[in-house]
């Protein structure tokens, strides 16, 4: 089985490519090449999902899954909820491609400096295998 960080590094890179996938189309604007984009950042939300799914059932107490997977739904509801109304916003102010585009760049920043946080936290890289 994977290892916590493991998971974790596979879940960070997941947010980034997903990111990607929704605002690298913005910059070319051929059907194809979105397309596959759109593909790929699909098959990496759908990991982030199942990843970070998987750290709460790791990491939670199996008692609290109730509460850990309530919390972490209501947050994810609530920056959907928030992303829909800046976005209105957007579009109005920039348009929709670069509306969009900000929708890819933001997950990706994100993504990125959580990726270089976990790794300041667990001295060196991500996924490396902690000693036994």
């Amino acid at each position: 089985m994977p290892t916590v960080p493991g998971v974790l590094a596979v879940a960070l890179v997941a947010i980034v490519v997903q990111g990607f996938g929704i605002g690298a189309p913005t910059l070319w604007l051929v059907p194809a090449v979105a397309f596959v984009l759109f593909f790929v950042g699909g098959l990496a939300h759908g990991t982030k999902n199942v990843l970070v799914r998987t750290l709460i059932h790791e990491r939670v107490p199996e008692t609290l899954h109730g509460r850990a997977y309530a919390a972490y739904n209501a947050l994810r509801n609530g920056a959907e909820l928030f992303a829909l109304l800046a976005g209105g916003f957007l579009v109005a102010a920039l348009g929709a491609r670069w509306t969009l585009f900000l929708a890819g760049a933001m997950p990706v920043a994100a993504g990125l400096a959580a990726l270089a946080v976990a790794r300041r936290r667990l001295g060196g890289p991500v996924a490396s295998e902690a000693p036994a």
